[in-house]
């Protein structure tokens, strides 16, 4: 007796020491490797301290774990608070877990109930997995921990049977999580006189989501799931039924000897799963909302820095690159020294395929030229495609976008919504300054100055003519010149590029950078033009000469670039003559 005693205090300290340590892990994980995953998350909706909200999310069922979970996810926006919520989340998620386990064994056993919290860790990888899934899962676990508390069957059926379409509208589609572990729970304290109340159960876990999908406008898959869409976000509820019936049965069949041993089984597991969840990681994708974030927050150093530490070739990092270059001046000095997928880099195509993702960023680039009608479409585009269809960055963006074209009506109605918000209201107050002080703002006057001052029907995929407008608009506007000049270079569109140069860039005090200049030295010699039109556009006489030299050991070597590839791998020559755009 004393050895088990002994046993049992080991364990005890053993599953103590691992929960903690998970919990102290999942913190680190969230708060170290995820951050900007849990911004986005927050960016993505829209929390308003306003009845008429509170009242939006009775439309559909699981309104009370959505308003709480949606609650909690504001505060996603402070470093830290995120890791924070998701543990304390997850560690309610366990205790309760822990507790039911408990009942059912009556004797603790906690790593059985460590499983279906790891699942869940690793559904919060995705960026479509909301927390109030996990609140709808907890509602659902505390609840039916409540219904084991009650002795008298009877009552616990009236209980269960009364509670059951209540949570269907508190909860949505993990009522079906609290249904299922009750059926579960009479058989193990062997109450067989329940099954009228089983089939009833059971009857109206089907009638009630069918009966109310049609008042919620719901198809029948999402009327029984939502809020989750998906029916692998139920995965912590299959695995704890069938950890539950593995249990049952091991309780009747095993000594506790075995039992000690089965944990260090469980802990196994455990452990693999934790692994599993720090290995399965999508890091590209916390790299990609660093640099949209970042450049959200015109942070355009660190983007920069940040793009060319990840070391990644992908468009979506070109893009962004590209765009903290411009803003910093350096566009068509750097373009060539990183990954270029040809145009793809410049402008992020929107199509019937685009990802949420591709058509959040897409806008980002319009507004910082300066085409505004494009951004605005950007951005309602995201706003619709956003995982809610609200977004407090979407709100924030329109609200900038219409303060710099002037229409304040526009601007008064997106300011009323920031006003219902915890953490944008100071937000507003500092739009209606600006509005106030006009175009005495810096900042204001810079970006109604790019703007263009008129349109023209277009397609949205008609960059060239989004640039070209904004030019003729202001020739000042540099920023849209470089990356008109710069996205004829990287189509090879020497044509287009040298009729842009010689319009709006030859006799401008700007200085000639390196790659237009070997870009107007392919055209001239395509035109085979004199030495004195050469000798207009003050191409240093290196350059020429390096040029000469290039074209001649090109022609020898009978367009094999390898011989090439050592000395001017970074000049636009050798892209012209060998860049190719890989499949994607």
């Amino acid at each position: 007796m004393i050895r088990q005693g002994n046993e049992i205090q080991i364990g005890s300290l053993t599953r103590m020491t691992f929960v903690l340590s998970l919990g102290v892990l999942c913190f680190l994980f969230f708060y170290f490797m995820q951050p900007y995953h849990l911004l986005y998350e927050e960016q993505m909706q829209l929390f308003l301290f306003s009845s008429d909200y509170f009242l939006s999310y009775l439309s559909k069922p699981g309104g009370l774990a959505c308003y709480a979970g949606d609650f909690l996810t504001q505060f996603y926006c402070i470093k830290g608070a995120g890791a924070v919520i998701i543990t304390l989340t997850l560690g309610v998620e366990l205790l309760l877990l822990l507790c039911i386990f408990t009942r059912i064994g009556k004797r603790e056993n906690g790593l059985y109930a460590v499983i279906p919290v790891l699942i869940e860790w690793h559904l919060h990888l995705s960026l479509n997995y909301r927390l109030s899934s996990s609140v709808a899962f907890i509602f659902a676990l505390g609840l039916f921990l409540l219904y084991t508390l009650i002795n008298k069957q009877n009552v616990a059926g009236v209980f269960s049977l009364v509670i059951t379409p209540v949570l269907y509208i508190l909860i949505g589609g993990h009522f079906l999580t609290f249904a299922i572990l009750v059926i579960i729970f009479d058989i193990t304290r062997r109450r067989l006189s329940s099954f009228p109340y089983w089939l009833l159960l059971i009857g109206g876990c089907i009638l009630c989501p069918l009966l109310l999908r049609e008042h919620y406008l719901l198809t029948i898959e999402q009327a029984f799931f939502y809020p989750t869409d998906r029916i692998s976000y139920f995965l912590p509820t299959l695995s704890l039924i069938f950890l539950l019936i593995g249990y049952i049965i091991s309780l009747q069949k095993r000594s506790f000897r075995y039992q000690y041993n089965e944990v260090t089984i469980l802990f196994i597991i455990a452990l693999g799963l934790t692994i599993y969840v720090f290995i399965h990681t999508d890091q590209n994708k916390e790299k990609l909302l660093t640099l949209d974030s970042e450049t959200y927050f015109n942070n355009w150093e660190k983007v920069s820095t940040k793009a060319e530490s990840f070391q990644m070739q992908n468009p979506a990092t070109t893009y962004f690159t590209n765009l903290a270059w411009m803003k910093q001046g350096l566009l068509a000095d750097k373009l060539l020294s990183t990954y270029q997928p040809f145009t793809n880099g410049m402008f992020i195509p929107v199509g019937p395929r685009s990802t949420p993702l591709e058509i959040l960023f897409s806008g980002e680039v319009y507004f910082q030229l300066g085409d505004m009608n494009m951004a605005q479409h950007a951005t309602m585009l995201a706003m619709i495609f956003s995982p809610q269809h609200r977004s407090s960055r979407l709100i924030k963006r329109l609200t900038e976008i219409n303060l710099i074209i002037g229409d304040t009506a526009a601007v008064d109605k997106y300011l009323r919504i920031l006003d219902k918000t915890l953490f944008y209201s100071d937000y507003a107050t500092g739009i209606r300054k600006i509005m106030q002080e006009g175009d005495e703002n810096p900042w204001l006057a810079e970006r109604r100055a790019s703007i263009a001052t008129y349109d023209t029907l277009r397609m949205a995929s008609n960059v060239e003519a989004s640039l070209t407008m904004l030019i003729k608009s202001n020739p000042q506007n540099k920023a849209a010149l470089d990356y008109l000049l710069c996205y004829h270079l990287l189509d090879k569109n020497i044509s287009g590029f040298i009729s842009v140069y010689d319009k709006w860039y030859k006799n401008s005090e700007y200085d000639l950078p390196k790659l237009y200049a070997e870009g107007l030295l392919i055209a001239l010699a395509q035109q085979k033009a004199s030495p004195k039109v050469l000798e207009s556009y003050k191409i240093p006489n290196e350059l020429t000469t390096d040029f000469l030299a290039y074209t001649k050991r090109y022609q020898e070597a009978g367009g094999d670039g390898t011989e090439l590839q050592d000395q001017y791998a970074k000049s636009y020559w050798f892209y012209y003559h060998y860049a190719q755009m890989k499949e994607q």
